[in-house]
């Protein structure tokens, strides 16, 4: 049967992804019966307490929020106990994204008006489950969830989101990790919700010049003190005046964390790691059907950017005639760089849990425009390796970049499409014959020596004529 879409099989079995690994955008209640015993007398207390409405304010979040009612009790008391600021604590001991999204989705903001929702949360799914049980991409679409919720329940109101706190030793696994979350919730922040989301990292006040915290500040490497919650009030007040209109939207501190040294980015390759835009919902739905697909075998991956990703619009009859009685898996993204790429293989999971036959690369067109040839072929190099690490087994079709021509005039066109031959020039021999085969189907494209415009329709994308001179040529290698 033809695959088209893993999650539809799976919920017409009456079956739940989290199964699968997904739990961080599944609404739960906790699974321990203990920590339930004061979890739904807490939700029930905070629900009538919403309930009433008055509160401007809300905290969400887990145990280092919920610890203002102790450790920060003093600070709570002077800051949001009265005033403008009144503020309704939210925060439960032990909560994933997971937890929260239940206890949003059962009435915890149902009655409240607020002007601001202040939001961290995170630090319990990394740090109580594996890697391989939850990829950083994960516990950014658990975040980006609870975001969408708070955004449709309180839409008077700005969310102010603070990254995950820093935990443990500097250069740890669980602070990398964090690292990874915050960095992709950042770009969040300035590039999907923009003005309905705030920033607030102070991380860097928290930790020394080399990312140790003290044991003054954090007696068990992971919850504030009230020293840590004094700075949190000063840090947020500026924050919480601007969404209630009483002064101007403050800049983040000047104090950035130090980034642990395991995560720096390549330095030929952008350190943009994840460009969040329109595709931030293309990557909850990818990841889901990569869930769903734990322990099977995919017969072809598709890896790229819109020319992959295009196989879901003008190729999909070619896709429904070629490749049927196959599982085939699009992991294509429009706008994608070979750096996107690399966040999402080496952070985002799209590699992992199933076992694939033959996997096509095709990436490096949008990089053009602001990379150079030869730091464009080593990304595609790094992307090779990482494929080579998740799926060891797997054949790669490496795919010559497509030959452009620009329609309408855009800067920058005559220095950027010159690159297009030069890239495929230092990538083809990175392509052995055996485990990595090339393909070039650029000739085919082209006519009189120039991109055939009755193909590539726009100058860069294939129509269906295309999609079907790309499946007749990988089906060849596939045989």
């Amino acid at each position: 049967m033809l695959f088209r879409s893993v999650v539809a099989a799976v919920l017409a079995l009456g079956l739940s992804l989290a199964l699968f690994g997904g739990e961080s955008t599944t609404p739960a209640k906790p699974v321990s019966e203990q920590k339930l015993k004061w979890w739904m007398p807490r939700h029930e207390h905070v629900r009538a307490l919403a309930a009433k409405g008055g509160y401007p304010v809300v905290f969400i979040g887990d145990s280092i929020t919920h610890r203002w009612e102790k450790s920060g009790k003093a600070v709570w008391d002077a800051n949001f106990a009265t005033g403008d600021f009144r503020a309704l604590n939210l925060g439960f001991s032990g909560d994933n994204t997971e937890n929260v999204l239940w206890r949003i989705d059962n009435g915890e903001l149902d009655g409240l008006d607020p002007k601001a929702v202040v939001l961290m949360i995170g630090t319990n799914n990394t740090g109580h489950r594996k890697l391989e049980e939850e990829r950083p991409i994960d516990t950014v679409l658990g975040v980006q969830a609870i975001i969408e919720r708070v955004i449709a329940k309180c839409p008077n109101a700005k969310v102010i989101l603070h990254p995950i706190f820093p935990r443990g030793l500097p250069n740890s696994a669980i602070r990398g990790r964090n690292a990874i979350v915050n960095r992709a919730l950042s770009l969040a922040a300035k590039y999907v919700w923009k003005n309905k989301v705030l920033w607030c990292n102070f991380n860097g006040r928290l930790q020394d010049e080399k990312g140790a915290l003290s044991k003054e500040m954090f007696p068990d490497s992971l919850h504030p003190a009230a020293s840590g919650y004094e700075i949190w009030a000063e840090e947020l007040k500026p924050y919480l005046a601007y969404a209630l209109g009483k002064g101007k939207r403050p800049r983040e501190s000047r104090l950035s964390p130090p980034e642990p040294g395991k995560l720096t980015v390549t330095p030929t390759l952008s350190t943009r790691w994840l460009r969040f835009d329109a595709k931030e919902k293309r990557l909850a739905v990818k990841r889901d059907e990569v869930l769903a697909l734990k322990g099977a075998t995919v017969d072809l991956v598709m890896i790229g950017d819109s020319i992959t990703h295009r196989w879901e619009k003008a190729g999909k009859e070619v896709w429904e005639k070629e490749f049927a009685g196959m599982r085939v898996l699009d992991l294509g993204f429009g706008g994608d760089t070979t750096q996107n790429l690399i966040f999402c293989l080496k952070h985002g999971g799209m590699l992992d849990g199933y076992t694939a036959r033959l996997i096509t690369l095709l990436i490096g067109t949008n990089n053009i425009w602001s990379s150079s040839a030869e730091d464009i072929a080593e990304g595609i190099k790094t992307l090779l390796a990482l494929i080579r690490e998740k799926q060891p087994e797997a054949k790669v079709v490496l795919m010559a970049l497509l030959p452009r021509v620009q329609l309408k005039p855009r800067k920058g066109s005559d220095e950027a499409f010159p690159k297009l031959p030069k890239i495929n020039e230092l990538i083809r021999p990175l392509a052995d014959g055996e485990k990595v085969v090339w393909l070039d189907i650029g000739d085919r494209l082209r006519k009189d020596g120039q991109p055939d415009t009755s193909i590539l329709v726009d100058g860069t994308h294939p129509n269906a004529a295309g999609y079907a001179i790309w499946a007749e040529e990988l089906k060849k290698i596939a045989r």
